[in-house]
């Protein structure tokens, strides 16, 4: 009589087999799903972004015409005013708008951030971890922005300051447009015109990939509408910034695509 072996087990070549296609699988499953998580947090943060645009519209009618002040932390009461802070309660319920899904750096503070009013559309804290809120970086635009796209000083926005020189002298950008005063994009500005940069996020950079091209910013206007935008493009339109009186500023400085 034959006797059949019940083969119940897989032999070995065969699990080495089974772990090699699931690795393979996972290879090419991987990027796939951080690509689809990315979109997420985009889509999140482009929701978000619409909700605060919302929001300063409301707090400009209630205040005759004027845009929420230069945002800072006040070391005092330990929170942020100005900005999107003094929209918090009485525009926005709460602070979970506030932060970016894609600012990872926020996360171990998330508790304190919430409490200070934090928000990624204004700046860069620079270290929440420490309880350290002094921003190094301001993207919310009260006295205008510069050819990077970060905010810039009281001096430099006020006459006779570099940006307002750029902007709004004799050989600025406004007049190479036939532009007014009242056309700066800035809120500072209680006429600021629609295309005007209310808030921006740029944690949806891919520098990375080492292409220029991918490297992307979510971009809320005056007017409702949220774009994602290269960078590059708006840096500006050469290599390098024009200087005073030879041409149009870089986009961040214009706010024109």
């Amino acid at each position: 009589m034959r006797w059949q072996r019940n083969r119940s087990a897989f032999t070995l070549v065969e699990l080495l087999v089974v772990i090699g296609i699931i690795v393979v699988l996972v290879s090419i499953l991987f990027p796939v799903f951080s690509i689809v998580k990315q979109r997420a947090q985009r889509t999140k943060c482009i929701s978000q972004m619409h909700m605060l645009i919302t929001a300063l519209k409301q707090y400009q009618t209630d205040h005759r015409g004027r845009y929420p002040g230069p945002v800072y932390f006040d070391a005092v009461d330990g929170i942020y005013r100005g900005g999107a802070a003094d929209l918090v309660n009485d525009y926005i319920d709460g602070t979970s708008g506030l932060i970016c899904p894609a600012d990872f750096g926020i996360r171990r503070a998330s508790a304190a951030a919430a409490t200070v009013r934090y928000s990624s559309y204004m700046g860069k804290a620079t270290d929440p971890g420490a309880g350290n809120w002094t921003l190094t970086d301001v993207y919310y635009n009260y006295w205008g922005l510069d050819d990077h796209g970060l905010a810039v000083s009281e001096a430099e926005g006020s006459a006779g300051g570099s940006w307002y020189t750029t902007m709004a002298g004799p050989t600025g950008d406004l007049a190479t447009r036939g532009l007014r005063l009242s056309d700066l994009p800035r809120l500072a500005n209680r006429n600021a015109p629609g295309y005007t940069i209310a808030f921006h996020c740029p944690y949806h950079w891919q520098s990375s990939t080492g292409d220029e091209m991918k490297d992307q910013e979510i971009i809320a206007r005056l007017d409702g509408s949220v774009d994602v935008i290269v960078r590059k493009r708006f840096e500006a339109d050469g290599d390098q910034p024009p200087q005073v009186g030879t041409g149009k500023a870089p986009a961040w400085m214009s706010q024109y695509e």
